[in-house]
């Protein structure tokens, strides 16, 4: 997302939701409300999560947040399950994808047509598949399997599934 805009490309696309709390019955990270003139969180209880620490992960610059006022908090059943309190984590550019979820809520039209066209193929194969994921990993081997399921797909539609089976010289 990030070259795109780079060399002058605006992506649309949905920011990611990459928070598991949810689904823990926790507060997410959406709860939390960023402020970037303090450089600070504010969490659903109003207590603030300033910042901590800066590293690099898996080739990306993160910026920690957490608060001390976790321990005496009323919410931190719903908020946390770890004893030292609540972290937030926070990409250095993540205002890039904060300003990409404006502009996709601000067009939902073009999500639509997205969905559409450049998803539709991609949702066809895992249909047919009966699959809610991929068997290989990493993008090439991704784009390999989707490139060789639809070549498959499209020859057994053209030619029909007799003649493909003859085309492979497979003996019933």
């Amino acid at each position: 997302m990030k070259t795109c805009l780079e060399v002058g490309i605006t992506p649309f696309i949905p920011k990611p939701q990459t928070s598991a709390s949810r689904k823990r019955g926790l507060f997410s990270k959406e709860d939390f409300r960023y402020d970037p003139q303090h450089d600070c969180y504010c969490c659903p209880a109003g207590e603030k999560l300033t910042f901590r620490f800066q590293t690099t992960e898996k080739g990306r610059d993160i910026k920690y947040y957490a608060s001390s006022a976790c321990s005496r908090c009323p919410s931190k059943a719903q908020c946390t399950r770890n004893k030292g309190g609540r972290r937030i984590t926070r990409w250095v550019d993540e205002d890039l994808l904060d300003e990409m979820e404006r502009r996709v809520r601000g067009d939902p039209e073009k999500m639509r047509l997205r969905k559409r066209l450049a998803e539709h193929p991609f949702g066809t194969i895992k249909h047919h598949w009966d699959q809610g994921h991929f068997l290989t990993r990493k993008l090439p081997n991704v784009r390999a399997e989707i490139v060789t399921a639809y070549n498959i797909m499209r020859a057994i539609k053209v030619l029909g599934v007799q003649r493909m089976i003859e085309a492979l010289g497979v003996k019933s």
